[in-house]
Formats: structure tokens, sequence, C-alpha cells
């Protein structure tokens, strides 16, 4: 029976790197010859994935020459690249043993035989350089599908925690799962917004890129916040239904877990492990809860979002309107002139002056039923010159007053009265509606979202468009905002409350979901008219 040795690693053994000599692995990025250090470092690195163990001089030439892996490098010699490995043993890169599996003789024996292998501090700092390189060249996201992945996973968590015996390891599987979707999506997002914002200011220095991808930018936008409206509520609720079954037992079960698998399982290592987990938790309820009565993140990032699509078409806009030059006739007609000069052959000159003048149709401006049967006859192509075409026989009374004497019945009048009364009912009964909705929701009191009663289906139409020009303006979830409604008639004020809850609103199409808040309603022109006997009274 074979034996089992534990090797236990005390805490005074751990090994920290902390001045700069052991800091000096990373001396071969900035050196002098740091294309040939770094080609040399990435040869070791693809030998440790492919499982080599070691690697000797020539096979380190040998790999210097593919131009694929180090590109610029196949005139290195020999006795070069020796020194470089010499120089990365010397930093700590690198570490070298004696090669004596090919000595024959005393000569090659006396002769210095190595093999080069990457040392901990050297895989460390390459580990360092390509997770700097994947952070910087990762482009930011809005992950939709990170969505749908935290809401799966947090309904995973809650059957887990629904079963009669905790399975701790399913539990911190899915938690860990959990985390890392989150920070990943939180993280590409946040990377996202930046470089939007930098787009927004045209820091890029790309413009004509910028003008390229701006609808695809926009509809991208447009995606994302009509995804993130539907599910941060699905999220929310199942935050709450894990709550509700236990997470707090689930936490205490994986430190518990951690703590056996840490080397040093002192009260200071359970602390740290414990606020690990719950700051992790707690940051995942924030971003879609808020904390202390402030909107949470999934608002802030739908709000910057949102505000953020505008801002990018007032920027297309300015830059639409840099393009355009003050129209400047005697300019035109300079350019034109140069275009005919330039002209080799009279049919580019036809053609461009039908391009110019838009006269390629003036033929048919005058054409009849004779002029059309004899076209029948022999067809005439468009790109005829006017100097081989038939005349146009113009009449003298057209030349003279600028129209046609039409001879014959004149066509009847076509009696609309009935087609206008229709118009003019529809129009009433709309109005009606209207008046009738304004009646119901432009009370001019400020009241809560939650107070609202059933609105008919016009009524809640009206408010459901003032509503939603009030969001579409606002800019911090955290801030009122007054606005109008889409035709101007209406003021809207809408006002956040601090930790507002969720409301429900039933309506004649389904059930309306959303924050809680306090709005008013109130006709824009009958304020505009008190205002001003206001300011009339004072004066």
């Amino acid at each position: 029976m074979s034996s089992l040795r534990i090797i236990y690693m005390l805490p005074g053994m751990l090994k920290k790197v902390d001045s700069a000599a052991e800091l000096g692995v990373f001396r071969y990025v900035n050196a002098e010859k740091a294309p040939l250090y770094r080609a040399i470092m990435r040869l070791f690195v693809d030998a440790k994935q492919r499982f080599a163990l070691h690697l000797k001089p020539e096979e380190v030439v040998s790999g210097l020459r593919d131009e694929s892996v180090a590109p610029g490098l196949a005139c290195v010699e020999q006795v070069e690249a020796e020194a470089a490995l010499t120089q990365l043993k010397e930093w700590g890169n690198l570490k070298a043993h004696a090669d004596s599996a090919e000595v024959r003789t005393v000569q090659d024996f006396m002769r210095a035989h190595l093999l080069y292998q990457l040392s901990a501090e050297g895989e460390a700092a390459e580990g360092a350089l390509a997770f700097y390189r994947e952070q910087i060249e990762q482009p930011g996201e809005l992950q939709v599908a990170a969505l749908d992945d935290i809401s799966a996973l947090l309904s995973e968590l809650t059957e887990l925690l629904g079963q009669p015996t905790l399975d701790v390891q399913k539990v911190h599987t899915s938690c860990t799962a959990l985390y890392a979707r989150f920070d990943g999506l939180a993280a590409r997002a946040r990377q996202f917004m930046g470089s939007v914002q930098r787009a927004i200011d045209l820091q890029e220095g790309d413009v004509q890129a910028f003008l390229a991808y701006k609808g695809k930018l926009i509809e991208y936008l447009e995606r994302f916040i009509g995804e993130l409206i539907v599910k941060s509520p699905l999220i929310a609720s199942r935050i709450i239904a894990v709550d509700g079954a236990g997470m707090t037992r689930a936490l205490d079960a994986i430190v518990a877990r951690d703590v056996s698998d840490a080397l040093d399982s002192q009260a200071t290592t359970e602390e740290r492990i414990r606020r690990e987990w719950t700051t992790k938790w707690e940051g995942l309820r924030a971003w879609f809860f808020g904390n202390g009565g402030e909107p949470s993140q999934s608002e802030r990032l739908r709000s910057r979002a949102r505000s953020a699509i505008p801002d990018l078409l007032a920027v297309v806009a300015d830059l639409n309107a840099r393009r355009v030059r003050r129209s400047d006739r005697a300019e035109d007609f300079r350019t034109l002139a140069r275009w005919f000069a330039e002209c080799e052959t009279d049919e580019q000159a036809h053609i461009l002056w039908r391009s110019a003048f838009c006269l390629t149709p003036s033929r048919h401006l005058t054409i009849d039923a004779e002029t059309l049967a004899r076209r029948d006859e022999t067809p005439v192509s468009p790109r005829t010159s006017w100097l081989d075409a038939d005349a146009l026989l113009i009449s003298p009374h057209l030349r003279a007053v600028g129209r046609i004497r039409r001879f014959g019945r004149q066509p009847a009048i076509v009696d609309d009265s009935d087609a206008k009364r229709l118009l003019g009912n529809k129009l009433a009964e709309e109005n009606r509606q209207l008046e009738e909705a304004r009646r119901l929701i432009a009370t001019g009191g400020l009241t809560r979202l939650s107070d609202f009663a059933v609105l008919p289906r016009g009524s809640f139409d009206l408010f459901l468009d003032c509503l939603g020009a009030a969001l579409a303006s606002q800019r911090d979830p955290a801030e009122p905002v007054v606005t109008t409604s889409s035709d101007g008639s209406l003021r809207v004020r809408l006002e956040p409350i601090p930790a507002a809850p969720s409301v429900c609103l039933n309506t004649h199409d389904g059930a309306f979901r959303g924050r809680d808040c306090r709005i008013r309603i109130e006709e824009a022109f009958k304020q505009a008219h008190v205002e001003a006997d206001m300011e009339s009274d004072a004066a």
C-alpha cells in the first residue's frame, strides 16, 4: 500500500514579492534588445504549453528564425541568442541546468552545455503581460446574453436552496459562475460606455469610422435598453426569491468550504473570505435594486445608454453641418464649365448637360396621343442627341401664355361632401376622446403613480405618452425632470421617490409595472397664461 506524504507550508514560508530586485523580471520589457528578449520568452511560454520541459540554445535559434513567431529576428546568430539567454537567466526569467546527455568526449564535457526553462517569476511576468494586453485589447460590450445567464443562474440557485439537504458543492459552483458572469457584464458595460463617451467627445480621431458605424451603434444601444427594461424586473424578483430561500445559510456553507481549503485557517482568514462573499452578493443586489434610496446601477446604465442616443445623433448632425459648405452659384458654374471643358466627346457633354440641368424628361412635357402613337411606331432612345432627334412641335399658344388650351368636354366635378362629413365626425370623436383623457389625467396635482386608477384605453395611451416623454428626457434617475408631451400641449413633471417600490397598474391591455414616482400633468398653454398673468401682476 503506497504511503501518502503531506507537506505543510507554514505562513512564514510564503514568499513575498515586494522588493525592486525581485521585480527585476520585468526589465526585459524596456531593455535595449526588448524585441529579442520578448520573442525568446514567448518561445518558452509556447514550449510550456506543449509540455516541453527544456529548450536548448539551438532550439531557441531555430524558433527565432520562424517569422510567424519572431518577425524580423531571423538573422539572429547563436552567439547573440546565447547572450540573451544568459541575460534572462541573470534577471530571473529563466533557469539553466547542465546538459550532459549528449557529452561524448572530454572536450564536450569541458564545454558548457545548458538547458533553459521558464522560472516561476518569468512565467508570472509573461502571464501579467498577457493579462494586461487582454484587458487593453478586449472590446467593451453590452451583453444581453449575460442578463439571460444571470437570470438562469439565480433560478438554479433558488432551486438548490429549496432542497431539504443543502448541496454545498453545487451551491458553491453556481455562486461562482453567477459572480463571474455578473462581473463580466459590469466590467464590459463600463468599458463600452466609456468608449461611447469618447466617440461622443470625438476623442478617437477617426471621424469617418464613427460616421460609418453610427447607425449600428444606435441600434445596438436601443436593443440593449429594451432588453434591460424587460429583464431587470425579472432578475430583481429572482434575487428576492434567493434571499427568501436562505442565501445567508448558503453563504455560511460556502465560507466554511473555502476555509477548509485555505492553508491558513485562522479567524482572520474566515473573516476575510466571509467579507468577500458578502460584498459580492450585496454588490449584485445593489446593481439591480439600488442602495440607501439611490438608483440602481442598472437604472443608471439604462439612463446613460438612453441619453447617449440623442448625444450621438447631435454629434452626427454637427459633423454633417461641418461638411456642408455655403452655396456659391458662381463657383458652381465655374466648376460646371471646367467639367464641360474636360469632356472629350459630344456624347459626354450631352450626358453632363442632361445630368446638370435635368433636361432628360423635357421632351415628354407636352406629349399628346398623336406623339405617343408616333413614338410607339419609331421609338427614340433617351440617349439620342437633340441634333439627331425629330423636331418637337410646340403650339404658339403655349409659347405665348405658357399653357395649352384643352378642347372637349370638361371632367365631371366629384362630390366629396359625404367623405368630408365622415372625416369630420371621426375627427370630432377623436377630439372628444382626447379631451376626456385630458380631463382625467391633466389635473395639475402631484400624484403618485401607484394612486392612478384604471384608466380607459385612450386616457392610458395619453398618460403613457407623457410618462415616456419624461423618462426619455431624464438624464439622472434620481433627479426630477420637467418636459412636455409629444405634441407640446401638456406639461409633465416627474419626481423620483427615494427607495420607492415597484408598482403595478392594471390596464385594458394588461399589467403595467414600474418604479413608483410622483407625476404632475397640466395644460402647457394654461400654465403659460398663468405665469404671464403672475408676471404682469408683479409688474
